[in-house]
């Protein structure tokens, strides 16, 4: 995973080749720990008053405010009728800027028997509005805290009785639940609730990659859902959370936003190549177990995901013409720099299947593999190149706009806030590094 003093890391086709014996080896995909959120600059730096522009609206520089507070996200553009009176603006708030609440941050357990008949337990993490001013801080992935980020806070009051909009991350190859903290305490400013999930045997500190992961990466995220969908009667989220649901994924996490989205798995591509003795026999005889093949060719697609966004997805060849299943709309963030899952392999040829009425493609030129996580700056100097270091899109505008564009495209389609779509079709710029193509 550290090759001298500096993360070199791989997912795309080396993911695939190496899960399944073509090649030996295959480096993490997310620079481990440095995913994570930094120490420096929390929530308590910065207010939502802070930044009115796209390049303050990063939350690695000004994170949710823990001097104030707000209003849920849920009604879209109508929801500050019947609000509760906080004293704080009405909707709608700006996209380019951080939101009104404040960050309650919480962790649980899930757990169910997969088809291989193995008891699977993940480590959930969740992000929730508050109007808490002061807490604990949270300790992201168990290690580094957070401030301005307060675990066990208390849950913001209801807008008109309305529940909260929700989105489920996925984390990237060794990756873990809080890697992409830029994005997932955004939305919760904005009055989100974000459920994110370690992928267990996937995570920073397991070693190799079982074939199962493939499949079971998918299948974990249906599992959360149930989980924080169902939590019980007393729990301060119980009832809380609403149908409108946006899935959101990094790398490995993108490919598993993209299955659980509808896309198809490629099987008989993938036993092409077994029988042309490309992959590991071994490795072909697991996915031709019965079960496992019925679960492939079924497919993934939980149907209360209304709105995709995969960032810099990989391994997308084990679906091909598969991502042309998908129906929701799709945001599919690239990078023309990215080394670890490139265009030429992944988003190009990922954008051309995708053919989903509303999906937009947002490519950054000078953005690599690591732009989408917090690892450049929570730790510079870590990983060299993909994104960290000179010559590629500054960490806290490319998370600025990465922000823009996401919170755009999940309202729009959500709640029909049509003031909105400017910004996703290039006639409002968000960023000069940005070039963006549509499905009409």
């Amino acid at each position: 995973m550290v090759a001298g003093d500096k993360v070199r890391l791989g997912l795309g086709a080396a993911l695939i080749v190496a899960a399944w014996g073509v090649m030996a080896g295959c480096s993490d995909d997310s620079g481990a720990a440095s995913d994570t959120g930094a120490t420096s600059n929390g929530a308590a730096d910065a207010g939502a008053g802070d930044s009115g522009s796209t390049e303050d609206s990063g939350v690695a520089d000004s994170g949710a405010g823990v001097d104030s507070g707000g209003v849920e996200d849920s009604g879209g553009a109508d929801a500050g009728e019947d609000v509760v009176d906080n004293g704080l603006p009405p909707r709608p708030w700006a996209v380019d800027s951080p939101g009104f609440y404040n960050v309650g941050f919480r962790s649980l357990t899930a757990s169910y028997t997969t088809i291989d008949d193995v008891e699977r337990e993940l480590r959930v993490v969740v992000w929730y509005p508050t109007l808490d001013t002061e807490g604990e801080d949270a300790l992201y992935g168990g290690l580094l805290p957070r401030a301005g980020v307060f675990t066990d806070a208390t849950v913001a009051p209801a807008e008109g009785g309305a529940p909260f909009p929700v989105m489920v991350f996925s984390h990237g190859n060794s990756g873990f639940a809080e890697q992409s903290y830029f994005l997932t305490e955004y939305f919760t400013t904005h009055g989100w609730v974000v459920v994110s999930l370690d992928h267990t045997g996937n995570t920073f500190d397991a070693t190799g990659i079982d074939p199962a992961i493939f499949y079971l990466r998918p299948v974990d995220v249906s599992v959360v859902l149930d989980t924080v969908l169902a939590l019980p009667e007393g729990d301060p989220l119980s009832g809380r959370l609403g149908d409108d649901i946006v899935m959101a994924g990094h790398s490995f996490g993108g490919y598993t936003t993209l299955l659980a989205s509808g896309a198809g798995f490629a099987v008989d591509d993938l036993f092409a190549l077994c029988d042309a003795d490309v992959i590991d026999e071994d490795n072909c005889a697991h996915y031709r177990e019965p079960e496992r093949e019925a679960q492939l060719r079924m497919g993934f697609l939980d149907e209360r995901i209304d709105v995709a966004i995969p960032m810099s997805p990989g391994a997308t060849q084990l679906m091909g013409p598969g991502i042309g299943d998908i129906t929701i709309p799709t945001l599919l963030l690239t990078a023309a720099l990215d080394e670890t899952t490139p265009n030429v392999t992944e988003g190009d040829p990922t954008w051309q299947a995708l053919m989903a009425q509303g999906s937009v493609r947002v490519d950054f030129a000078t953005a690599g593999h690591f732009t989408f996580s917090n690892a450049c700056d929570a730790f510079p100097g870590l990983i060299d190149g993909d994104g960290c270091g000179d010559g590629f899109l500054p960490a806290e505008e490319a998370h600025a706009a990465i922000n823009t564009f996401s919170l755009a495209f999940a309202r729009f389609h959500l709640f029909g806030e049509a003031e909105l779509e400017p910004l996703l079709n290039g006639e409002q710029e968000v960023s000069s590094d940005a070039t963006i193509s549509a499905r009409p």
